[in-house]
């Protein structure tokens, strides 16, 4: 049954790629498989080989098709599989390039979220200055659509890293902001 949860979420996924909806999809939505992998007989690193072959897939689907949105999206989760697995310097291009494409079509809710992800993937490497450099222009993003929910989250984010770089004060404004914003 597990296994049949899995190839459903994957073949709409796949249907909404090649449509090109994919605004929507959540963020690890190809992590929507059950949690026990083992049980199955496909490991979690052999499941995120599966997702990254067909974003790949989706990828060139999107570039024949000129559907840039798609590409956008594609190279996201690209990035974000090739983070999960390690391979942050493939992860790091990926959002990269996908914050470039975001960026040519102007679209603000993509950049802000590639934003993000690409503070957390250099985050994660122990770039923490130029982590928090991305999270602020994420922040700015956020803040000026009035996403109240990824604003608190980034302030978190930022308050952590403000900590690690030995500036509390800038930490507890940020801890103050989120707090605020808790409020709302």
């Amino acid at each position: 049954m597990q296994s049949v949860l899995y190839h459903k979420a994957e073949s709409k996924i796949e249907r909404r790629y090649e449509k090109g909806e994919c605004n929507d999809i959540p963020l690890n939505s190809y992590l929507t498989m059950p949690q026990n992998h083992e049980k199955r007989g496909q490991s979690n690193h052999e499941q995120s080989q599966t997702a990254l072959k067909i974003f790949q897939q989706a990828l060139t689907r999107a570039e024949a098709n000129n559907n840039y949105l798609a590409q956008v999206e594609s190279l996201k989760l690209i990035g974000l599989i090739h983070c999960k697995l390690g391979q942050y310097a493939w992860g790091i291009k990926c959002l990269e390039q996908g914050l470039r494409s975001a960026q040519n079509l102007k679209k603000q809710a993509n950049i802000g979220i590639i934003l993000n992800y690409l503070g957390a993937a250099y985050y994660q490497t122990g770039q923490d200055r130029k982590a928090l450099g991305i999270y602020s222009q994420a922040l700015t993003i956020f803040s000026a659509k009035n996403d109240v929910i990824n604003m608190a989250r980034l302030l978190n984010r930022i308050r952590q890293i403000c900590n690690s770089l030995k500036h509390p004060e800038r930490a507890l404004i940020c801890c103050r902001q989120g707090l605020n914003m808790s409020k709302l």
